[in-house]
């Protein structure tokens, strides 16, 4: 969802469960704030719409993981193929005894599934999912494991990579935007000018060089010797070994992303400079096949 500059105010996941009824799941941080900005666009447009937050009567619980529609398969009668229910759809399924919404989602990059569990029986499923579990190794994983996963996999995160004073076109999700949608968009016109005057700063990627050092973010990021930009996010990869960063970097206006990625990259912790790479491709399946598979 954008503003009237093209800014990025809301990455959520949108599904249509009806002719007229669609839900959206917004981050748990940004929960108010995306309702309070869809209330506001509803009133301005006078939108005969009706919002409810389900937030207090739904817990979601993921599941992730190449063997993750293999166990699911387990507790539940439900065809799981994807041929039958393919990645970004949204079944009915019964793990145990409670009926729940199972998106084909996932976050951290892999094979996975966003479960929304009426909150009362939200113990239930997750009791049944790890009973269940002999052979797949499942473990409990939080939300900085999360974001570990999806910095491997270069997903970009509201509050970080993602926010009103970026586009979809600084991080590279010009992809996700429906140019040709009839009516248009909050945002259009002012998106249209930026994509035909090219943009000024590219995301990348960056993995540190022969060292492994924590980071998070807002790290200097240096090019060439000389203080460009800082970095957005950083993490430990535990799939790939690596550790990552992404971060903008400023380039003449409308030169395409190669032309930063030759560059001499060093990241500063401490009173450290430290080496790193520029990546031309996600650390961890750039292609996405285990998420689709």
């Amino acid at each position: 969802m954008l503003n009237r500059h093209g800014g990025i105010e809301a990455d959520v996941t949108v599904t249509r469960e009806g002719e007229t009824s669609f839900r959206m799941v917004s981050g748990a941080a940004a929960r108010q704030k995306d309702l309070a900005w869809i209330e506001r666009q509803r009133a301005r447009l006078e939108l005969d719409v009706m919002i409810s937050d389900a937030t207090t009567t739904e817990c979601v619980l993921g599941l992730v993981g190449p063997l993750s529609s293999d166990l699911l398969s387990r507790v539940t009668d439900a065809d799981l193929s994807s041929e039958t229910f393919p990645f970004a759809t949204m079944p009915h399924i019964t793990p145990g005894m409670t009926p729940v919404r199972a998106t084909r989602i996932s976050f951290g990059g892999d094979l996975g599934w966003e479960f929304g569990v009426p909150i009362e029986y939200a113990g239930h499923v997750y009791e049944t999912l790890v009973e269940t579990d002999v052979s797949h190794d499942l473990s409990p994983a939080g939300m900085l494991v999360l974001d570990s996963c999806r910095i491997e996999k270069g997903f970009r995160h509201w509050g970080h990579e993602l926010g009103p004073d970026s586009t979809p076109l600084d991080p590279g999700l010009s992809f996700a935007v429906a140019w040709d949608k009839p009516g248009g968009f909050l945002g259009h016109e002012a998106l249209q000018r930026r994509r035909e005057a090219g943009v000024e700063r590219h995301l990348l990627m960056f993995a540190v060089e022969d060292a492994e050092p924590l980071l998070l973010h807002d790290e200097p990021i240096c090019r060439d010797g000389v203080l460009v930009s800082q970095t957005t996010s950083g993490c430990r990869g535990f799939r790939t070994g690596l550790s990552l960063s992404m971060g903008y970097v400023a380039c003449p206006q409308g030169a395409p992303v190669q032309t930063l990625l030759d560059g001499s990259y060093e990241i500063g912790l401490g009173q450290r400079r430290l080496p790193m790479c520029s990546l031309r491709q996600a650390a961890c399946d750039p292609r996405g096949t285990r998420m689709r598979g």
